[in-house]
């Protein structure tokens, strides 16, 4: 049984086939694995999100000229974002919940002459908490043979984050989630319902594009304009003091990598160019500068060339898209990606839960529309064929049937009553279906663990109860609260992470208010899952509660 209905990709084919052809459904494709796609991968993981991460290994991906430098002072004008310490904590405890601590490592910025050092002389009183004493910055660059005619200054707030080392970990983490593809954006298919990319047979809730430079030409976007800018970088090695900084000057940037002697060089800024080809002038340049720097021959062991997209406003830019709100886009995260990306994504992910959140709340208060509609709109979109599924009170199995049909044949189903009656009626009723993935168990559904194989626990994608009476049969023998709640107690130990258990609870009969009111406050105890839909008792109308297990 364990192995029949097992829901596991075959790690290694970029196509992720899964076994007998079952199709997970996802609650997020992220496509792209830069600093956005990254960042978004981990922060809905976190949020108990089953997340899958398409990426084609572009080499337009400007996170391959992203030193992952964090600096509070930058540019011609010497500027520092107003919420720079805020942002800088945000993204060291972001990283640090990765595993990824940040490289806290000083800046130290050459003035290029005296015009730039009046400039910024000007300026340096505002920036005193993230400075170091005039006299250190020169001491630094005297001790490491720097070249420094019109003065520096010394960054004290700043920080590295290693880019490449972090993707290759997360690679790792989320496994089989990866998927090595280039996907063509026209190729994607959004309904009311789902996001699909057909040639990988992925479906999911929500897709959001990550892609970087590679948004200019994809059809989703269309409306939104940026411009690419081509950058190079160098991996070089240079002899001498070991500098454990990052050294700004001439527009370009030299930090250590974890490898003796060996550093990033970069990068290059051209504007409207979109080919991605490393150029002698480029390499020229940036190994000149490095010659003014340090007074040495650099060896180049790498050179690489990416697109960065480039926004108007110079402002990252995230959100869904009105024609198609289940697509979603986060881009532009510019030099600055490393510092605003956990912000962005956050408040990327913030949005998302709230216009979820909405769908709920229209959902739970549809006041023309029956609990069992309800309930079986809310199976369909998280039932998927080969499922596992029980239905806790089988009754006249209409409820029984729905759940098959949404298995399939690789899936199965185990349903439980008490009442002979039931068990008949149910059982000729699956058979006219000509259903034969189901199993009628006549028992309490508080011993439902004793009845389903071990090899089910933990794997249970859904839980279905009615509670009230079963039409037909006398009024006063009725589900009670002994047996309901122990029930609901094994369910949720037998459900899957992120499986939902659902109650439709009738209160017209005698003790119905009551068992309603336990088992909500029940469900409302349990740390181990959260609300999906909580109706409000009205006079004798019918209630639908509905939680989710959590991810872990």
């Amino acid at each position: 049984m364990q192995d029949k209905y097992a829901h596991r990709l075959h790690a290694g084919d970029s196509r992720r086939v899964w076994h007998h052809n079952v199709v997970r459904i996802f609650d997020h494709i992220v496509l792209g694995h830069g600093r956005a796609g990254l960042a978004l991968e981990a922060e809905l993981s976190r949020r108990g999100q089953d997340v899958v991460v398409v990426d084609a290994g572009d080499a337009t991906a400007s996170s391959r000229v992203a030193a992952g430098l964090i600096t509070p002072i930058t540019g011609q004008r010497f500027t520092r974002l107003a919420e720079y310490a805020e942002l800088f904590e945000h993204a060291r405890t972001f990283y640090d919940r990765l595993g990824t601590r940040l490289q806290l490592r000083p800046a130290l910025r050459l003035l290029r002459d005296e015009d730039e050092r009046e400039r910024f002389e000007e300026r340096r009183s505002k920036y005193a908490d993230v400075l170091a004493p005039p006299d250190t910055a020169n001491a630094l660059a005297a001790r490491h043979g720097i070249t420094n005619r019109h003065g520096a200054f010394l960054m004290t707030k700043a920080a590295r984050l290693d880019i490449r080392g972090l993707q290759g970990d997360r690679r790792t983490e989320i496994a089989e989630r990866f998927v090595a593809a280039d996907v063509d954006p026209a190729e994607v298919v959004a309904t009311g319902e789902h996001v699909t990319i057909p040639s990988l047979d992925l479906v999911a809730r929500r897709l959001t594009f990550c892609d970087g430079a590679r948004g200019r030409t994809n059809p989703w976007l269309n409306d939104r304009r940026f411009t690419p800018a081509k950058g190079e970088i160098l991996t070089v090695r240079v002899r001498g003091p070991e500098i454990g900084f990052t050294l700004h000057a001439d527009g370009l940037w030299l930090t250590p990598t974890s490898q003796p002697d060996e550093y990033l060089l970069g990068a290059t800024f051209e504007p409207g160019c979109c080919d991605t080809l490393t150029t002698e002038t480029a390499r020229t340049r940036m190994t000149a500068a490095l010659r003014s720097w340090v007074r040495c021959e650099p060896l180049v062991l790498d050179h690489v060339a990416s697109l960065r997209p480039i926004f108007h406003a110079r402002h990252p830019e995230y959100g869904t898209l009105a024609n198609a709100p289940r697509v979603g886009f986060v881009n532009g995260l510019g030099a600055r990606g490393s510092l605003l990306a956990p912000r962005v994504i956050v408040d990327y992910c913030n949005l998302l839960e709230a216009s979820d959140s909405k769908e709920r709340r229209e959902l739970s208060r549809a006041p023309n529309t029956r609990c069992t509609t309800r309930v079986h709109d809310l199976l369909t979109r998280e039932i998927s064929a080969g499922d596992l599924v029980i239905d806790a009170t089988l009754g006249n199995g209409h409820d029984t049937v729905a759940l098959a049909r949404l298995v399939g044949d690789d899936g199965f189903v185990h349903a439980f009553d008490i009442d002979e009656q039931a068990i008949a009626v149910s059982t000729r009723r699956l058979r006219d279906e000509r259903l034969s993935n189901v199993r009628c168990v006549r028992a309490s559904h508080a011993d439902m663990a004793l009845h389903v194989q071990a090899a089910w626990r933990g794997k249970v994608r859904a839980v279905v109860f009615n509670l009230g009476y079963l039409p037909g049969s006398a009024k006063e023998r009725t589900t009670d609260p002994d047996s309901t709640i122990p029930a609901i107690r094994a369910a949720l130990d037998l459900l899957a992470p992120r499986g939902i258990l659902t109650v439709v609870a009738y209160v017209g009969h005698a003790g119905g208010l009551r068992e309603a009111t336990l088992v909500e406050e029940f469900l409302n105890a349990q740390e181990s899952a959260r609300w999906l839909i909580r109706d409000e008792a009205m006079g004798t109308r019918p209630r639908l509660l509905a939680v989710r297990k959590n991810d872990r």
